[in-house]
C-alpha cells in the first residue's frame, strides 16, 4: 500500500509505463495471490416473459460484461456441423436447458480482441475459461486456430507457460501477463492443438467448484492452503447469486457471478463490485499467501489482516 509512482510529475492512474521493467520475477505477487472479478456464462441472457422463459446466448451480453470490469470470461463450448466440418460455438445450459440459439466462438473472440485491451493503459490479464461440452478433436484444433488467428502476436502466450510444465503459472508473478490473454480449460483436451495453448487446467494446476463446496469446505485448511500455489474456479449452482465473501476467505480466486442477472435488488451483486471498486484485481491478505522474502522486512506489528488491500494492476 506505500507504493508510489514511478513519475513524479503524473498522477499514479495516468502512469503510462513499460510496466515489464519494474516486474520483480522473484519477489513480485503471484497469479495464484489475487481474486479476479469472474462472470459465469458470460454470455448467457435469461429471457423471462409470461409466456416464454428461455436462455439465450447473445454479443451484446458480452460485451456488456467486459465492459462491467470482469477479467474471467466463461464460456461453454460446443459443436455445430457446418457442410461436414466441426465448428466450435458457445452456447448456455441453465437448470438443465441448453440455450435456445448458438453464436460463433469466433465472434467472440473478436468481440473480446476488440473491447478487452481498449488502450494502453487498460492492460490487465484477460482470462477465458473454456468450459468443453463436446470431445470432438476437430471442434478442439479449429478452436485453437482461432485464438491464434485473432489473439496474435504478444497476447498469446509462448509454450513455456503451458499447464503441463514443471513451474505453474499460477506461481508466476502477475505483473508477468500484463496485455496477455491467459487460456483456462475444463474437460478433455488430450492429443489435440488447443491442448497445447492451455496455460491452467482444471484437472491439474486448478479446480472448478460449486459455491456449497467453497462456502462450508470439509477441509478449511486444506482448501486455503490449496490457493497458496493453484486457482480455484467457484461455479453458482441456482439462478440467484451467492454470497461471495466466504469463497474470498478461503482464497478462492475466481468467484463466478451471474453479471446477467444484476439490478438494484442484487445485494450480493452489489456488495461484490464494491469489493472491486477500484480494481479488477484484488491482492489477497498476506496471511492468505506464501511467504516471500520481501515480507521478511516488515514489521509485523505495521500489517493489518482484517482489510483487503485493493491495488491498481
Amino acid at each position: 500500500k506505500d507504493t508510489q509512482c514511478i513519475e513524479d510529475h503524473i498522477k499514479c492512474d495516468d502512469v503510462i509505463i513499460d510496466i515489464s521493467k519494474y516486474c520483480d520475477k522473484t519477489k513480485g505477487a503471484i497469479l495464484a495471490d489475487f481474486y479476479v472479478l469472474s462472470s459465469n456464462q458470460s454470455c448467457l441472457y435469461r429471457r423471462i416473459r409470461t409466456e416464454n422463459i428461455g436462455n439465450y446466448v447473445s454479443l451484446a451480453m458480452l460485451e456488456t460484461v467486459i465492459d462491467s470490469g470482469a477479467r474471467l470470461l466463461d464460456l461453454d463450448i460446443y459443436t455445430e456441423f457446418y457442410k461436414g466440418n466441426a465448428i466450435p460455438v458457445v452456447k448456455s445450459e441453465w437448470r438443465n436447458q441448453k440455450a435456445m440459439n448458438y453464436i460463433s466462438l469466433f465472434d467472440c473472440f473478436k468481440l473480446i480482441e476488440s473491447k478487452a485491451f481498449i488502450n494502453k493503459t487498460y492492460t490487465d490479464p484477460l482470462f477465458i475459461h473454456l468450459r468443453m461440452k463436446s470431445n470432438n478433436l476437430e471442434t478442439c484444433d479449429r478452436l485453437a486456430s482461432q485464438i491464434i488467428e485473432v489473439f496474435s502476436g504478444n497476447r498469446i502466450l509462448g509454450p513455456e507457460y503451458s499447464y503441463k510444465n514443471k513451474q505453474s503459472i499460477c506461481s508466476m508473478p502477475l505483473c508477468s501477463f500484463f496485455g496477455k490473454v491467459i487460456i483456462i480449460v475444463t474437460g478433455r483436451t488430450e492429443n489435440t492443438y488447443l491442448d497445447q495453448l492451455t496455460n491452467i487446467h482444471t484437472s491439474h494446476n486448478a479446480r472448478i467448484l460449486q459455491e456449497d463446496e467453497t462456502s462450508n469446505p470439509n477441509s478449511p485448511e486444506e482448501l486455503l492452503n490449496y490457493n497458496k500455489n493453484n486457482i480455484t474456479i467457484v461455479k453458482p449452482t441456482t439462478e440467484k447469486n451467492f454470497n461471495p465473501s466466504r469463497p474470498y476467505s478461503f482464497g478462492c480466486q475466481f468467484v463466478m457471478m451471474n453479471l446477467w442477472r444484476f439490478n438494484n435488488s442484487d445485494n450480493q451483486m452489489k456488495s461484490n463490485f464494491d469489493f472491486f471498486r477500484k480494481s479488477s484485481f484484488v491482492m489477497k491478505n498476506l496471511d492468505k499467501q506464501n511467504d516471500r522474502e520481501s515480507m521478511k522486512t516488515i514489521d509485523s506489528s505495521d500489517i493489518k489482516l482484517d482489510n483487503v488491500e485493493m491495488i491498481r494492476v
